[in-house]
């Protein structure tokens, strides 16, 4: 008598082989993020320099850099005059989720003609189009005293960064920059650690900062990462590239910044789980991307047609299927298909 099969006999190693193709299809990723953004200008604007999680975004509105404005529920603001006494002129280079913007401004000094940079930070109050406080601050050297400050970042908590100025050795006649931490009024100077000169840009709500230093071994600005609380730097470098700026970093530990490549022509990249993706504003000479919030939107400059502009980017995530998961799919099909002959 003749025996009739069941299960895996009957089939045949098609069925066998189809089942083990989707056990490991289910195993592995479906797939990887490709990110691309889609770019809109922000018209009659020189530059965006900050975006908090809010949506609400500071810039500069002219080349000269000293005319702040406030974006936020489709209105501009303008935030350029500080009410602080002997006021002459400010920047605004970031906002948290208070509300609270950071900068510098010019002052001139009582009884002189001395016009001296102090950093800043200060809540406005769009509803009164006022500010409500401001803060002044300055760096002071153990040994020079005050030195000229600048406040480029800050996070929800209040910690800002930025940069002060004064020479490696008091005697010296040129001034370099410094990065510095500045927390519950104490600063810290962070500078990356061996080098000279440095830059700090940008703080997330995790403390990890990132800036640039002088690499006075090549002769040009390279990137850094610190880690606030272990005191870890990281140098950070895009491959190819002759100078390297980081400007913005949110708490997924997306990096914002530019670099130039052999020609000296500047280029905006955003990086996200070690990879580097190219931010460029369509029909741009270049992109440079100053500001990033933790949705991954991010604002920054754009020159085409010899004209400066802002731009706001906004992320969209393209799923892109795996090698490996493709070429097991087709395995898959094809078993199917055999299986459905056999039948």
């Amino acid at each position: 008598m003749k025996r009739t099969g069941t299960g895996i006999a009957r089939c045949g190693w098609w069925k066998t082989f189809m089942i083990l193709v989707f056990c490991f299809m289910f195993l592995l990723p479906s797939g990887s993020s490709a990110i691309t953004y889609s770019y809109e200008s922000i018209d009659g604007r020189y530059s965006a320099e900050g975006i908090n999680d809010n949506g609400d975004i500071v810039g500069q509105t002219t080349i000269a850099g000293w005319d702040g404005y406030l974006l936020t529920n489709g209105n501009f603001y303008d935030v350029r005059t500080l009410p602080v006494d002997g006021f002459h002129q400010s920047a605004v280079y970031d906002i948290n989720n208070g509300n609270t913007l950071v900068g510098f401004y010019d002052r001139w000094e009582s009884g002189s003609s001395e016009l001296k940079q102090y950093g800043y930070s200060a809540v406005y109050d769009s509803g009164s189009g006022s500010y409500t406080s401001v803060t002044s601050f300055e760096y002071e050297h153990p040994e020079l005293g005050p030195r000229l400050t600048y406040a480029r970042g800050i996070n929800n908590d209040g910690w800002i960064v930025g940069m002060c100025r004064y020479p490696k050795n008091p005697g010296d006649n040129e001034a370099q920059s410094h990065a510095f931490l500045l927390v519950d009024e104490l600063f810290t100077i962070v500078d990356f650690p061996g080098y000279d000169a440095a830059s700090a840009y940008g703080i997330n709500n995790l403390g990890q900062i990132v800036g640039s230093y002088y690499n006075t071994g090549v002769g040009a600005w390279e990137g850094f990462l610190l880690n606030y609380d272990t005191l870890a730097y990281s140098a950070v470098t895009l491959s190819g590239a002759t100078e390297t700026r980081l400007y913005d970093v949110n708490d997924d530990e997306w990096i914002v910044g530019e670099y130039k490549d052999s020609t000296g022509v500047r280029h905006g990249f955003v990086r996200i789980d070690g990879i580097d993706y190219d931010l460029s504003f369509p029909g741009a000479d270049w992109t440079v991307p100053h500001g990033i919030n933790n949705d991954g939107w991010i604002v920054g400059q754009y020159l085409k047609d010899q004209t400066y502009t802002a731009f706001l980017a906004k992320p969209i995530d393209e799923t892109v299927p795996e090698p490996m998961t493709m070429l097991l799919l087709g395995f898959g099909l094809i078993g199917l298909a055999g299986f459905r002959r056999k039948l």
